[in-house]
């Protein structure tokens, strides 16, 4: 056994879950064929975020998980509570910067308006960022997943610029509703433009939007459902 004691007794195999207790850490997973030298928590240096904060961290760790974010959750630094206050830092930058966008794109409405539309992007962001990360947490602890709430809201919170296509597709969708514009090419054949039809549409659209960031969700939590606590 290596001198820093991985594999131990409670390491996986963090691409199938194989228990690698007898392994050296120069074989391979029995199970997958993956190297047991990869699921070594020493691994997971952490984002860059994780590790400065700045403004170059920051647009660094949003490039990485955009651009690689199979690479980028690999290689998430898990088990530091103290992290967990940048976690909620990253997150609240992206509310923060959704928000100002859609408060802005308001002001020609007055000032209200603005603020309340706002404020509402900003807190829909959090507030369904937080519902993600439970149901993660809930339905991996049903599957048996090492993904318990404070790595279930890391992952959900790095997955947060995934809500820029929701925000973009609703923001533009209602300004063709508020200026009246989309009930001039509304199919008739799919019936009046309603109230009802309205909230279905905004509905559908949110939902289509909202892939991105379930999409970074998951695959975030394909790379950490058997992580390895550092020693």
């Amino acid at each position: 056994m290596p001198e820093n004691g991985f594999p131990s007794d409670d390491h996986l195999c963090e691409r199938c879950g194989y228990a690698l207790r007898g392994l050296s850490s120069d074989q391979s997973c029995p199970e997958c064929g993956n190297g047991v030298g990869e699921s070594d928590p020493a691994l997971r240096t952490g984002l860059a975020w994780q590790n400065r904060i700045s403004p170059i961290a920051w647009l660094a760790t949003c490039w990485a998980i955009v651009a690689r974010p199979t690479r980028s959750y690999r290689r998430l630094r898990i088990g530091d509570d103290r992290g967990r206050r940048r976690d909620r830092c990253f997150l609240a930058i992206w509310a923060l910067l959704i928000g100002l966008t859609w408060g802005l794109s308001r002001l020609d409405r007055g000032w209200e308006m603005a603020i309340d539309w706002g404020l509402g992007a900003a807190f829909g962001v959090v507030f369904l960022t937080y519902i993600e990360a439970f149901g993660v947490a809930y339905f991996s602890r049903k599957r048996g997943w090492r993904v318990p709430w404070p790595l279930a809201e890391r992952v959900a919170c790095y997955a947060a610029i995934g809500w820029v296509p929701a925000a973009i597709i609703l923001w533009k969708l209602n300004d063709l509703i508020l200026d009246g514009s989309i009930k001039h090419w509304w199919p008739q054949q799919l019936g009046p433009w309603t109230l009802r039809t309205e909230v279905l549409v905004l509905t559908l659209a949110g939902g289509i939007g909202i892939l991105w960031f379930e999409t970074l969700v998951w695959l975030g939590v394909r790379q950490v459902r058997y992580a390895n606590q550092p020693a």
